[in-house]
């Protein structure tokens, strides 16, 4: 066996610079930052190992070393070969010719590399094992034409920057590639086994590349036919087109690869953009190389999708609507470091407050450069249902600032000038749909971590006989090595079940610090619900037990809102429930009213719906049942379409909002719009439900009186009584909880209209104001100087209730209250010494 393994010098040598020029690159990819410098101290590293061993060989072999890949020069060749093509991708990082492999390509380099060395090694080599490295060198052969017809454009400057110590001529690398393995095959292939092989291994590229490349184009054909079908003269096109292609399309692994062709994935070939690299800015903040998805993409000629309708597909297939937010500066290199979870729960109340208190650090390396990069933040956080942003700080130059509520207008105003022109502090605070909301911070720099924190006062949900909190989730710069800690109060509630991973302290704290935990939850046994109020300007806010409100209606017509999800039995059983009414649907092409009484099977179902309101012919007699488990877009998405213009006439002129019961386990991101601003009135029923409603003509109702507002997701609800002279006993959370309800149910009418088309936009400013909420009208925002506030004409409201804080009631912070804040930031401090501590006993050892 010792025989059998290669033991010359000039092998050994340059398998040792491989191996750590190896180490290096990982090293390099793994840990290292991006960085300004146009070539990386890593690459010289790497390049002047390289060449070491270049000259080591030349001043070996002498004139022989020109003989390319020639007798005993074969292995030392190849062996340099791969230690130029770790060069060439260390260069890569800096001046970009490829995108980052995928994990399949990733995985045939190293084997390449592999089976390269075991035929440098190994003298006599079993058949199996010829076998293989036939296997892969076939492959290989492919690929490295595929790499050199890639590279071909920019041959012309790499000769042209050949002085500089040769570093261009790294780009022939797929040539010398294609030279070696052609040899190498030579000597290795000398049997009709192995010839079978070496077929064998380029036949399998071939199918591969030829089917990616007739399920491309059979994705491609289906959304062309999809796109003749929309056009034609009996479509209904009142939605825009990727919604309508998004309705048909079947989601598969290819149509998601298809339509990340170009955006996600390296194009074949594509350098107009920019000569030194094909990747350009995509909200996905991901670039990927996979050959076979390059060359099947050649094969797309005729593409009916936009970039901009292919990333809005993306964006509802992967609910990635986060990425696609707007920003005036990168964040590409931007993690989330630290993490405080601050949280209040007052069981008897059904609410719940929580601080999350988040720190931002800027990953770039400066190099050489004297510009300072700048980043800016963009967080989206999902907040309970129900929930409202009641505070924002920002700190600046190390001290706290607090947010101060203006109309959404003029923060984003304020927030685009000084961000766009100016470049100083600000952060802000938007609503959005599906009970989320999105903060920015600029600038973020290298120089400093940045730190923000947000309040959200929220519902705490009731199921059954228990109370759930769930946290506040968000999107934004990684988070994946991020420490966090949490602190919880219970208020009133002894028996809690939280995760074993939290602590108990003597102060009544739940407490927990490590590595970061998105999921996580406390429940409790559901208390007595507490008559508590809250006082505030001759107003009180009372919280009671919500009563189960029913309505009478006589239906005649049953609506269903039909998607793929829908089972054939579940039809049936409606049909049977309300055989004595018209039970109607909405065909996915015309848009026209059909009968269900035809044969089920012949019903054309969408992917999802977004059913047409303003197509029900009477309200008051009519009942929607739908089945609502798969996202949807949202309603901004549709603005400005004919369906928007639709209904919004319809929710503006009609009294009576359409009765929807949804049989399904998830409500859809739009119905849970709608149901937010209160247009229509919808509840969570099972089918044997439905049938007891129907039988006694009475159905459950969500609509309420002007001055009573329901906890969503509980069993409570906050009345409203004027010229109260009672104590504020309660917390102010009542009061912001209240005022962002009636904000949103104000606002829902008018909605797809626009928020300027309102009448009473002045009072709702006013209302958002002093309970202090961030809503569809308002906006809280940090800036850096008094003088920033006066120019944007932004000023605190001298009565109002300010930012929400732990124990929310209007007075300054209990002892138990800054231990609390100050706890998270201790535990935080404490993790960090303890890894610090470990690293230097490490060190220390070795």
């Amino acid at each position: 066996m010792k025989n059998n393994i290669r033991t010359d010098q000039h092998i050994i040598v340059g398998v040792i610079i491989f191996l750590i020029n190896t180490l290096i690159f990982l090293a390099e990819i793994t840990y290292s930052n991006p960085t300004n410098d146009f070539i990386s101290i890593v690459f010289f590293i790497n390049y002047s190992l390289s060449i070491a061993y270049f000259i080591y060989l030349w001043v070996n072999f002498k004139k022989r070393f020109f003989k390319l890949f020639s007798g005993q020069l074969l292995e030392p060749h190849l062996i340099l070969l791969l230690n130029f093509n770790i060069c060439a991708y260390s260069l890569n990082q800096t001046i970009e010719i490829f995108f980052p492999s995928s994990l399949s390509l990733s995985i045939f380099i190293c084997l390449e590399s592999l089976i390269i060395l075991t035929i440098a090694f190994i003298r006599k080599k079993p058949l199996w094992l010829i076998h293989l490295c036939v296997f892969i060198i076939s492959i290989g052969l492919v690929f490295h034409i595929y790499q050199l017809i890639m590279v071909l454009p920019f041959s012309g400057i790499a000769f042209m920057a050949m002085p500089f110590l040769g570093i261009s001529l790294l780009l022939f690398v797929p040539l010398f590639y294609l030279i070696g393995l052609i040899k190498l095959s030579k000597s290795l292939i000398s049997s009709y086994s192995t010839k079978f092989v070496f077929i064998t291994g380029i036949s399998l590229c071939i199918i591969a590349c030829a089917y990616s490349s007739i399920k491309m184009y059979s994705i491609n054909k289906q959304i062309e036919e999809l796109s003749l079908s929309i056009d034609s003269p009996f479509s209904v096109n009142e939605l825009p087109d990727w919604i309508r292609i998004s309705q048909k399309i079947e989601d598969s692994f290819w149509l998601r690869l298809y339509l990340k062709s170009d955006i996600v994935y390296q194009p074949f070939t594509s350098y107009s953009d920019d000569l030194f690299s094909f990747r350009r800015f995509n909200q996905w903040n991901v670039a990927i190389h996979e050959p076979i998805i390059a060359i099947a993409g050649l094969f797309i000629k005729n593409n009916d999708l936009s970039e901009n309708n292919k990333l809005k597909i993306l964006n509802y297939l992967y609910n990635k609507r986060h990425d696609n937010s707007d920003r005036f500066w990168s964040g590409d290199n931007l993690t989330t470091s630290k993490i405080v979870n601050n949280v209040e729960i007052f069981p008897e109340l059904r609410i719940s407050f929580t601080e999350l208190i988040l720190s931002i650090k800027n990953n770039y390396q400066q190099g050489n450069s004297q510009r300072i990069n700048q980043q800016e933040a963009v967080y989206t956080f999902q907040l309970p249902e129900g929930g409202v942003v009641s505070s924002l700080s920002l700190w600046i130059e190390g001290i706290e600032q607090k947010g101060i509520l203006t109309t959404k207008e003029k923060a984003e105003t304020a927030y685009n000038s000084i961000v766009g022109f100016e470049r100083r502090d600000p952060s802000v605070v938007y609503w959005m749909e599906g009970n989320k909301i999105r903060a920015k911070v600029f600038p973020c720099t290298p120089l400093e971590d940045r730190k923000f924190k947000i309040g959200i006062s929220a519902p705490v949900k009731v199921e059954r006989e228990n109370l759930i909190y769930i946290p506040v989730t968000f999107e934004g710069p990684s988070s994946h090595n991020a420490t966090q800690a949490i602190n919880i109060l219970v208020n009133g509630v002894n028996e809690i079940n939280v995760d074993s991973k939290f602590e108990r302290t003597n102060n009544g704290l739940i407490q927990y610090s490590g590595d970061y935990m998105e999921t996580w939850m406390i429940s409790m046994k559901k208390p007595e619900l507490k008559n508590s109020a809250f006082t505030f300007h001759d107003n009180s806010y009372k919280l009671v037990k919500a009563q189960n409100k029913i309505v009478q209606r006589d239906i005649k017509t049953i609506y269903l809102d039909l998607t793929n999800n829908w089972k054939k039995q579940e039809i049936e059983s409606i049909q049977k429930i309300f055989e004595n009414c018209e039970i109607i649907y909405f065909d996915f092409l015309t848009g026209k009213p059909k009968s269900i009484n035809q044969d089920i099977e012949l019903i054309n179902f969408p992917n999802f719906s977004l059913f047409p309101y303003y197509k029900i012919d009477n309200c008051e007699q009519s009942l929607v049942i739908t089945k609502g488990e798969e996202s949807t877009p949202n309603l901004s998405d549709l603005k400005k379409s004919k369906f928007a213009t639709s209904s919004n006439q319809f929710f503006t002129t009609n009294t009576n909002a359409p009765l929807v019961l949804d049989i399904g386990q998830k409500t859809s991101d739009y119905n849970q719009s709608l149901k937010q601003f209160h247009v229509i009135d919808y509840t969570k029923m099972s089918l044997d439900d439905i049938f007891k409603s129907y039988e006694k003509g009475i159905y459950p109702t969500s609509i309420y009186s002007k001055n009573i507002v329901q906890l969503p997701g509980t069993d409570a609800c906050i009345i409203k009584e004027s010229n109260s002279v009672e104590e504020a006993k309660g917390v102010d959370h009542l009061l912001r909880l209240f005022s962002y309800y009636k904000t949103i149910d104000d606002i829902g009418k008018s909605y797809f209209e626009g928020i300027d088309s309102l009448d009473n936009l002045e009072s709702l400013n006013q209302i958002t104001a002093t309970a202090n909420i961030v809503t569809p009208v308002s906006s809280l925002i940090v800036l850096e100087t008094q003088r920033d506030y006066d120019r944007f004409d932004i000023e605190a409201k001298k009565d109002s209730l300010g930012n929400a804080k732990i124990n929310n009631s209007g007075e300054a912070p209990e002892p138990h209250e800054w231990a609390l804040i100050i706890i998270g930031f201790m535990f935080l401090f404490s993790l960090y010494r303890k890894k610090l501590l470990k690293y230097v006993s490490a060190t220390k050892f070795n």
